[in-house]
């Protein structure tokens, strides 16, 4: 009886034997397309995911580029408003020393003035 039973299963495998293969073959065909259509879905969540860190990465450093020309901006008005203090400064000193020389001219000719009028009245 087993014989049996293994004769008849062996006489319908050979039967269908050529439908079993199509369908294997069709089996085979839609799990290749499953895994791919995974695949592309996978790579497609992927790039979604480097384009927002790539977009995210942009944004920080469009922020970081626009704080550091911000800093230099104040860095060049400071250095302008040192400059323009150091200038205001040496013409002040200028100023100050013309100023002194002046009176001591002023002071070198009212003596000379007082000398020559003193000899002369002599």
């Amino acid at each position: 009886m087993e014989k049996d039973k293994e004769d008849a299963i062996a006489k319908l495998k050979e039967e269908h034997r050529h439908e079993l293969a199509e369908l294997e073959s069709r089996l085979k065909v839609e799990k290749d397309r499953e895994v791919s259509a995974a695949i592309a879905e996978t790579e497609s969540e992927a790039l979604g995911r480097l384009t927002k860190v790539k977009i995210d990465n942009d944004n920080e450093v469009s922020k970081y580029k626009s704080a550091v020309a911000k800093e230099q901006e104040s860095t060049e008005e400071v250095r302008l408003r040192l400059e323009q203090e150091t200038h205001a400064r040496v013409i002040a000193e200028d100023s100050s020393k013309t100023s002194r020389r002046s009176s001591s001219i002023s002071s070198t000719l009212y003596r000379a003035t007082r000398i020559v009028a003193t000899t002369q009245n002599t």
